[in-house]
């Protein structure tokens, strides 16, 4: 796993072959690193492929992995702990910056307790807007998860659901 990581690392910034100066926000610049593209495939195995709520088996095309504790919430935070200004594109961060914030994400991506598998319907409807009655996108918590979980077992959205399937 040690070693992952370490090669992950190895690879990022101006180091990947897609490199463009750095014009991406890093937001996305951190969700592409390969330790983030990892946990979702990490997540694939933990889950055998099914979504967390229906049972139903899935894949990369029809699903999401969601997080728990919302990937804005851990860039923030991240942001927060180094005492870093959120700033628009990753060109615009130092490199000493860029590494203490891909070291954070990287924290939070070693291992798939943040993540549940959700297929793609499901995903869409935690992720509504609030006047729809669901979570929206961003600032998302375990706690919602949990209550859209309970929503979801009470049969809350069933007649949505059979619309979208």
């Amino acid at each position: 796993r040690q070693m992952q990581i370490e090669r992950s690392k190895q690879r990022t910034g101006n180091k990947h072959p897609s490199w463009k100066g750095g014009i991406t926000p890093v937001s996305q610049y951190l969700r592409s690193l390969q330790i983030v593209k990892q946990w979702r495939k990490d997540t694939y195995v933990r889950e055998n492929s099914k979504c967390q709520l229906t049972g139903k088996h899935v894949h990369p095309g029809n699903s999401d992995v969601h997080h728990l504790y919302g990937f804005n919430m851990i860039v923030k935070d991240g942001h927060d702990l180094h005492n870093i200004e959120i700033k628009p594109q990753v060109k615009d961060y130092t490199d000493e910056e860029l590494k203490l914030l891909e070291d954070y994400v990287t924290s939070y991506h070693t291992d798939t307790t943040n993540a549940v598998l959700l297929s793609e319907e499901v995903h869409t409807l935690f992720h509504r807007s609030k006047k729809d009655g669901g979570y929206g996108y961003g600032d998302n918590t375990p706690e919602q998860f949990e209550e859209f979980k309970q929503r979801y077992l009470n049969g809350e959205f069933d007649k949505e659901l059979d619309s979208i399937q």
